[in-house]
Formats: C-alpha cells, sequence, structure tokens
C-alpha cells in the first residue's frame, strides 16, 4: 500500500524515509513512477526507478542530509521540465572505465543527446560503443548522470535499466533534439 504523499510540489511528491544500515533511503513519486534514492549524510549514491514501494506506518527521521531539500527542489523542476543542470554531491563507485564513461555522460546538454559511438569517441575509444552501453547499464544514479542521453548509432533508443518507455519518456520531458 502506498501512503499519500507527506509533502506536494507540482511535479514530485516526497513519500517518506527510513534510515538503516545501507544509509537513508527516500520515497518520492515523479510523473515516471516512483524513485528511491540512496545516500549518507554526505553523498548522494544511488537512484532507482521502484514502482513496488511499500511504506509500512509513518516514517520519520529525526534528522535529513543537507542534500535533501536541493534534490527535492532540482527534481521537481526537471519533472515541470525546466532545464537544469543537478548541482548535488554524488558518490559513484565503479570501474575506472566506468567512472570516466560517466563523468562525460553528465556534460552531455539537456535536450541533447549523443550516440554511445560518439561518447566512445570523445572518450578515445573509436570501436568502443558497446562497452559504453555496458557502463551506461551499470549507471547508479540514472537522471542525475543522464544515460538516457546516450541512444543507438541509427538514431533509435536502446537500452535504459528502467526501460525503453521511461527512457523515451524522459528525453520527450526535455524537448530533446534525436539524431
Amino acid at each position: 500500500m502506498i501512503h499519500q504523499p507527506i509533502e506536494t510540489l507540482d511535479r514530485v511528491s516526497f513519500y517518506g524515509a527510513i534510515n538503516d544500515s545501507d544509509g537513508f533511503h527516500f520515497y518520492f513519486s515523479t510523473p515516471l513512477g516512483y524513485v528511491e534514492i540512496i545516500g549518507d549524510e554526505s553523498y548522494i549514491y544511488q537512484l532507482q526507478f521502484n514502482d513496488n514501494i511499500v511504506l509500512e506506518g509513518k516514517v520519520t527521521l529525526n534528522r535529513f542530509p543537507l542534500w535533501m531539500s536541493p534534490l527535492f527542489h532540482q527534481l521537481n523542476k526537471y519533472f515541470k521540465g525546466e532545464e537544469i543542470l543537478f548541482s548535488l554531491p554524488l558518490l559513484t563507485k565503479g570501474t575506472k572505465y566506468q567512472m570516466e564513461v560517466w563523468q562525460q555522460m553528465r556534460l552531455i546538454p539537456y535536450g541533447r543527446t549523443m550516440t554511445y559511438g560518439e561518447l566512445a569517441s570523445c572518450l578515445g575509444y573509436e570501436n568502443g560503443a558497446r562497452a559504453i552501453g555496458s557502463a551506461a547499464n551499470k549507471n547508479p544514479l540514472p537522471i542525475l548522470i543522464p544515460c538516457h542521453r546516450v541512444i543507438g548509432g541509427t538514431g533509435k533508443m536502446v537500452g535504459f535499466g528502467a526501460g525503453l518507455e521511461k527512457k523515451s519518456a524522459l528525453l520527450k520531458l526535455e524537448h530533446a533534439i534525436l539524431l
């Protein structure tokens, strides 16, 4: 059972939070479904679409990390269709190559797309489109690290951990220029 939102700002609703051994878990309702965001006092380290959120009883915390309010407001702006460059404390863990790919993805402007091959070329890996796809698939922070802006070589939508329907909706929200 999903509980009613605790706070609502136009497009994003905050449903609740828990604090366990993995850190803080925050739950939001967005126009594309429910999102779970995990982090600690200092950093956000995971965002995942989760349409099976169940919150038992009233969830309260006596403290929130400093990034919570900026995250909430930036996600709200994003889902209103406002161009935004997320400025949040992110902590990613991955191979050196994955980190390099995710950093390059953050440079893809709002409303623009790039093919997996183009991204590979930017990083100096001329035949690395598949490896880029593999790194994109391991992205722990979709939306915040915009892997949805990376498309197939023919301009087709391919690959997105949350599904192609959500990828298409994110690009439509951004009025993305497709190749």
